[in-house]
C-alpha cells in the first residue's frame, strides 16, 4: 500500500513539473510573438529565436506556444512516433534550405552566409530592436552554405523540394510506390493529351466513345499497388488498340446488363453516417512497459529474446520477438500462460512464426480498442478495389491497419463460426451491404435464410432477393434444394453452349444472336446452420454438400454461419467442401479446431475480432472486423428498395415436405400404380384382393399399391368391414394432369360434380 502511495506521489510530481514547463513555453511563445508590446524581454527572446531560425522565428514562437499549451493541459509529452519525428526533421531541413535559397539571392548575398547572418542578428541584439534581415538563422545558413557550395542554387532548390516531399511522405505514411504510380500516370496522361491534340487527323470523323468515369481518368494517388509493366511508348507511330474484351473481364459491369434496370443507381458512401476518428491503443510508454514485461518473463525461464518491432492494431498489439538460436518454438508456446500472468491479460495469443518473417508474434489485447467503422474501411477499399470483382468485399483491418478484402468468387464458399456477441451477424451485414453497394439486381441475386427471424428481416423486399427472407427451416431446406436444381439447370445450359463456367457462358451469350438471358451470380446466406440441421438435417446437408462441390462454376456461392461449431452441425463433408473459414471468439479450443483445424479462436477478444483463413492460406490472419450500425444497414436497404421491386421466383418458396409430396405424386416406384389407380377409379372401390385378381400379382405388392394410394390421398383408410372410400375427383385431377404432361388429350377435364369429392373439401 505504501509503495502504491509513493508511486502515485511521484507520478503527480512529474505531472506538476510538466505543467510548469508548459506554462513557461506558453509565456516564451507569447513574448516572442508580441515583442513590440512586451518590452526588452520580448525583443531579447525574439532575437534569440532569430539567431537560430532567422526570420522564421514567428513560426517557432507559434510552435512553442502550442507545445506549451499541450503540456500544460495534458501533463505529458505528445505521443509522436519516432518515424514521424524523423519525417518532421527532414521537412525542417528542407524548408530551411528552401527559405535560404529564396532570401540570400534576393538580398544579393552569394558568400559568407553564416557570418552575414550572425552579424545582422548580433547588431539587433546589441541595440535592442528588430530591423535587420536575419535570413534563415544560424541553423539555416549553415545548411544552405553546405548545399550551395556543393550543388549551387539550382541544386539547392531541387534538394529542398525532394526533402520536403520525402519528409511529408514519412509523416503522412504514404508509400513510396504511390509517388512512382502518380508520376507514371501523370506522364501517361500528358502524353495522351499531347498525342490526341497534335497527332489526330482533322479530316477523319471518329466514332464518339462514352467518356470514362472520373475514377478511370484520375486514379487514387495513394494506391499502394504497383503498376503493371506496360509496353514502351512509341512517338513515331502511335496507334489505338482495338476495343477487345479482356479474357478475365467480368461482363457484369458492362452497359448491356443495365437494360433491365436503366435508372438503377448504386448506393454511395453518403448513405452511411459520418464517423468520429478515435485513436486509442497503446502509447509509447505503455508499449515499452509491455515489451519489458515480455522480455523479463522469458528471462525468468532462461530464454533471452530480443524485441524487433511492434504493430499497434485496433484491438490488439503484436510484439515481434526474435528467440535465440537453439530454442524450440514449443518452449515459447508453452509460456503463454506465464505471459498472460505477467501482463495481467488472459487472452494472449502467440503466432509462431509470423507469416513471411522469421519472428514470433505475441498478440496482446489493447485495454482501449480503436473502433473500425465500415464507412472508413469502405472509403479506403473503394480506392483500391478492382471494379471487375463485384463480389469482392472488405472485411476490416489487420494488425498493421491495412484493409483486408475477400473475393467470394475465389473463396468460393465461406464458413463462419462464433459465439453470441462475437460479431458474427455484424460481419454478415457488412458483407451484404458491400454487395448491395457494388452490384445491381441483374448482377447478383440472393437467397437469405434466417431461422432466428430477427437478423436478416431488414433485407426483405430488396430487388436482389429471389425469395422473401426464409425463416422456416423446412422452407429453407426446400430453397436449398431448388438452388441445387438451378445449379443443374445452369450446367445444362453450359453443356448446350459448350462453355465451362458462368463467365464464359455470359460472354458467349453476349456474342451470339440468341435471345437468352445473362446469368447473374446467386449468393446464399445462412445465418444459423444448427437450427436447419435440427429440423431437416439430411436434406440440408445433402443440398449444402452438392452446392459446395459443384456450384462454383455455376456462379452460386454460399456463406454459412453458426454459433455452435460442433461436429454434428459442421459435419465432415460440409467442412471438407468449404475451405474458406472465419472464426470469431469461441468458448473453447475444441470449437476453434473444429472451424479452423487449429487453436487460437478461443483467445479472441470478441466484438469483431476474427481469424480469417481463406482458401490457399497456410495460416489464419487476425483481422478486426468493420462495424456497421443498424441505421446504416437500414439506410442502404431503403435506398435499394426505392430503385425497384423484387421479382420473386415461386420455385424457391416451397417446403421440403411439398417437394417430397410432389416427388411421390409424380414418381411412383411401382410401374403398375397408374393402371391400378385407373382400375380403382372405374370400379369406385379399392382393395388388395381386387388388384390381385386383375393384375395377377401377389398380396404384398397389391397391399403396397393400396397403401401408396392412401398416402397420396386417393383412397381413404380402412373402415372396418366396409370398403375404403375412393376420392374420385382427386384421382380425376391426377389422371388429367398426367395426360396433359404426356401431351395426350384423351380425358375430359376433371368434373367437380362427381359424387365423391376431394377429402380436403368435404365438410365435417
Amino acid at each position: 500500500m505504501a509503495r502504491k502511495v509513493t508511486k502515485k506521489k511521484a507520478q503527480s510530481k512529474k505531472n506538476y513539473t510538466i505543467n510548469v514547463i508548459g506554462l513557461v513555453l506558453i509565456l516564451m511563445g507569447v513574448f516572442g510573438l508580441t515583442q513590440g508590446l512586451t518590452g526588452l524581454f520580448g525583443i531579447f527572446w525574439a532575437n534569440i529565436a532569430r539567431f537560430f531560425v532567422g526570420d522564421l522565428f514567428i513560426l517557432l514562437d507559434i510552435f512553442v506556444a502550442i507545445l506549451g499549451a499541450y503540456l500544460f493541459a495534458m501533463g505529458k509529452m505528445p505521443a509522436i512516433s519516432f518515424k514521424k519525428k524523423i519525417g518532421g526533421l527532414i521537412c525542417f531541413v528542407g524548408f530551411m534550405q528552401l527559405f535560404g535559397a529564396i532570401l540570400f539571392p534576393l538580398k544579393q548575398v552569394s558568400e559568407n552566409f553564416i557570418k552575414i547572418t550572425v552579424d545582422h542578428v548580433s547588431f539587433d541584439l546589441t541595440h535592442g530592436f528588430i530591423k535587420s534581415t536575419a535570413f534563415n538563422g544560424l541553423i539555416g545558413s549553415a545548411i544552405y552554405s553546405a548545399t550551395y557550395r556543393v550543388f549551387s542554387l539550382v541544386g539547392t532548390y531541387i534538394i529542398s523540394i525532394m526533402l520536403l516531399i520525402w519528409g511529408s511522405m514519412i509523416i503522412l505514411e504514404i508509400p513510396f510506390q504511390s509517388l512512382v504510380n502518380f508520376v507514371n500516370l501523370l506522364g501517361k496522361y500528358f502524353y495522351d493529351l499531347f498525342d490526341h491534340s497534335t497527332d489526330a487527323p482533322k479530316n477523319v470523323t471518329k466514332e464518339k466513345k462514352p467518356k470514362p468515369a472520373v475514377k478511370e481518368i484520375v486514379p487514387d494517388l495513394f494506391d499502394s499497388e504497383p503498376l503493371a509493366e506496360s509496353e514502351p511508348l512509341s512517338f513515331d507511330e502511335p496507334a489505338e488498340k482495338p476495343d477487345e474484351e479482356d479474357e478475365n473481364t467480368d461482363l457484369f459491369n458492362q452497359d448491356y446488363l443495365s437494360q433491365d434496370y436503366p435508372d438503377y443507381e448504386l448506393p454511395t458512401v453518403s448513405e452511411l453516417k459520418p464517423t468520429v476518428q478515435v485513436k486509442n491503443g497503446l502509447n509509447r510508454e505503455e508499449l515499452k512497459d509491455v515489451e519489458e514485461k515480455i522480455v523479463n518473463t522469458f528471462r525468468d525461464f532462461n530464454i533471452e529474446v530480443q524485441v524487433t518491432g511492434a504493430s499497434v492494431g485496433s484491438s490488439v498489439t503484436q510484439i515481434e520477438i526474435e528467440p535465440p538460436h537453439g530454442v524450440k518454438i514449443s518452449r515459447i508456446l508453452g509460456l503463454s500462460d506465464n505471459l498472460a500472468l505477467a501482463l495481467a491479460n488472459r487472452d494472449i495469443r502467440i503466432e509462431a512464426p509470423i507469416a513471411g518473417k522469421s519472428r514470433i508474434g505475441i498478440e496482446v489485447p489493447n485495454a482501449n480498442p480503436t473502433p473500425v467503422y465500415f464507412r472508413d474501411v469502405w472509403n479506403e477499399f473503394s480506392q483500391i478495389q478492382n471494379e471487375q470483382n463485384i463480389l469482392e468485399v472488405p472485411l476490416g483491418r489487420d494488425i498493421n491497419g491495412n484493409v483486408v478484402t475477400m473475393n467470394l468468387v475465389k473463396m468460393p464458399h465461406l464458413l463462419i463460426a462464433g459465439s453470441t456477441g462475437s460479431g458474427k451477424s455484424v460481419s454478415i451485414n457488412e458483407i451484404l451491404v458491400s454487395v448491395l453497394m457494388m452490384a445491381r439486381p441483374d448482377q447478383v441475386q440472393m437467397i437469405l435464410v434466417d431461422p432466428k427471424k430477427v437478423e436478416l428481416n431488414i433485407y426483405n423486399d430488396i430487388p436482389h432477393l429471389l425469395t422473401p427472407v426464409v425463416t422456416d427451416p423446412k422452407k429453407a431446406a426446400g430453397a436449398l434444394n431448388q438452388a441445387v436444381a438451378e445449379m443443374d439447370h445452369r450446367y445444362e445450359l453450359f453443356k448446350q453452349t459448350g462453355t465451362r463456367n458462368i463467365s464464359e457462358y455470359n460472354k458467349n451469350i453476349l456474342k451470339s444472336d440468341d435471345e437468352m438471358k445473362i446469368l447473374p451470380y446467386i449468393l446464399i446466406v445462412i445465418d444459423e446452420l444448427s437450427d436447419l440441421m435440427m429440423v431437416a438435417g439430411s436434406e440440408v446437408e445433402q443440398a449444402v454438400i452438392r452446392l459446395a462441390q459443384l456450384a462454383r462454376a455455376a456462379g452460386i456461392h454460399m456463406i454459412i454461419a453458426t454459433q455452435r461449431p460442433s461436429v454434428d452441425v459442421i459435419t465432415g463433408l460440409i467442412k471438407a467442401n468449404i475451405p474458406s473459414r472465419i472464426a470469431f471468439a469461441v468458448s473453447s479450443g475444441v470449437d476453434s479446431r473444429t472451424i479452423l483445424d487449429t487453436n487460437g479462436a478461443e483467445k479472441l477478444v470478441g466484438h469483431g475480432d476474427m481469424l480469417f483463413h481463406p482458401i490457399g492460406a497456410t495460416s489464419p490472419q487476425r483481422v478486426q472486423g468493420a462495424f456497421i450500425a443498424t441505421e446504416d444497414v437500414e439506410s442502404v436497404t431503403e435506398f435499394v428498395k426505392r430503385q425497384g421491386q423484387p421479382d420473386y421466383d415461386d420455385n424457391f418458396d416451397v417446403s421440403i415436405d411439398d417437394l417430397s409430396d410432389t416427388k411421390k405424386v409424380n414418381e411412383s416406384e411401382d410401374q403398375l400404380f397408374d393402371d391400378a389407380l385407373n382400375l380403382v377409379y372405374e370400379k369406385e372401390s379399392a382393395s388388395a384382393s381386387m388388384l390381385q385378381r386383375y393384375f395377377k400379382i401377389g398380396y404384398n405388392r397389391a397391399a403396397s399399391l393400396i397403401d401408396e394410394m392412401e398416402a397420396q390421398g386417393f383412397v381413404g383408410p380402412m373402415n372396418g368391414s366396409k370398403s375404403r372410400e375412393v376420392f374420385l375427383l382427386k384421382i380425376d385431377r391426377y389422371r388429367y394432369q398426367k395426360q396433359e404432361n404426356s401431351s395426350e388429350t384423351n380425358l375430359e377435364p376433371p368434373n367437380d360434380n362427381l359424387k365423391q369429392q376431394d377429402p380436403e373439401k368435404e365438410e365435417v
